[in-house]
């Protein structure tokens, strides 16, 4: 998510998966939330791009 809480990209993820990269390169500068869901259990972490 952007700033705003808008969705920006949206990935389901298979179970078992030990690793997912996602790509920010091509997005502005500034602090995007990486929000992951498991099982009902939601952790978001902040991210700062410069």
């Amino acid at each position: 998510m952007d700033a705003t809480s808008k969705i920006i990209l949206e990935k389901n993820i298979t179970i078992g998966k030990q690793s997912v990269e996602v790509d920010i390169t091509s997005y502005s500068n500034g602090i995007y939330y990486l929000q992951l869901i498991v099982d009902e259990k939601v952790f978001v972490k902040q991210i700062l791009k410069q």
